[in-house]
């Protein structure tokens, strides 16, 4: 089986959830499943090396079939042989290898043929708004944090100590909604955070960050993506232009072109002091077009 020289283009940078493309190469998979590369996609992918958002959801019509997306995952090929997700033995820009979107479907399709790719675009809204939920909560986090840090770290765009940097330790992203886990273990205190009585000011520190995301909101900040390119692989830079400075920082996933599409922006904490674990969870609520 050959494999593309070429990364897959996408377009879900740009917000587009269908479009048409050609199959370039089918590799059966375990469990009677395949992996469908095509020359183009919308679908988002999952990325086994920060699986924040998960995959879009949808289907492949070819020939006036319907054929469901199981899943759609980073795959890497070095033309004579593909692998999937957490079994992608080289790192990107590796010489010689290319980076592509795998859509995993339980039957084959023909190579070379034509088809059209279509997301579930109401999945693909829920995830974009819980993404850019998650990156402006952790801008209110390291805000109302600032007080706790004694030593100088490198900031945010806002000009706040980025303690989501420094101590974010799991992130996924939901339909409206997201949880973010962070570490407050030793190394974290000897770059200067102190934790100490941190959880009795929790609600405290929540309502804080909650008056700064509504004054977000109400102030419709613009939200974009800088993209370096149409490869699934090429650099992409979310910007979100508030009122206290403009962030900007890589990112892979979908997003919401304003804050003002929301109604509203909140979090809540839980401390897990024992085992120095801080949880912050986001929900948003989306205005109806």
């Amino acid at each position: 089986m050959y494999f593309p020289g070429t990364q897959t283009e996408v377009s879900y940078p740009h917000g587009v959830t269908a479009e048409a493309a050609s199959v370039i190469a089918v590799s059966e998979l375990e469990h009677g499943r395949f992996a469908i590369l095509t020359d183009r996609t919308p679908f988002h992918p999952i990325d086994p090396r920060w699986p924040d958002q998960g995959p879009d959801q949808g289907i492949i019509v070819a020939e006036g079939l319907p054929f469901e997306v199981l899943d759609c995952v980073i795959g890497a090929t070095d033309g004579a042989d593909l692998f999937i997700g957490k079994d992608i033995p080289v790192r990107r820009g590796t010489a010689g290898w290319v980076f592509v979107v795998a859509h995993i479907l339980d039957e084959p399709l023909v190579v070379g043929s034509s088809v059209d790719m279509v997301c579930d675009a109401e999945r693909r809204h829920g995830l974009s708004a819980g993404h850019t939920a998650c990156h402006v909560a952790a801008l209110a986090l390291n805000r109302v944090l600032t007080p706790r840090w004694n030593k100088e770290i490198p900031v945010d765009g806002l000009g706040s100590p980025d303690f989501d940097q420094e101590a974010l330790d799991t992130s996924r992203i939901g339909i409206n909604s997201a949880v973010d886990v962070y570490r407050l273990g030793k190394s974290l205190r000897k770059k200067g955070f102190n934790a100490d009585d941190l959880y009795p000011e929790l609600l405290t520190l929540a309502a804080e960050a909650n008056d700064l995301l509504a004054s977000w909101v109400e102030a419709a900040a613009p939200v974009t993506l800088e993209i370096e390119g149409p490869g699934v692989t090429d650099k992409r830079m979310w910007v979100c232009e508030l009122p206290q400075g403009t962030q900007r920082i890589p990112c892979g996933g979908t997003h919401l072109g304003s804050l003002g599409q929301y109604e509203k922006i909140e979090i809540s904490f839980s401390y897990d002091e024992p085992i120095g674990k801080l949880t912050m969870r986001t929900a948003a609520t989306v205005l109806v077009a």
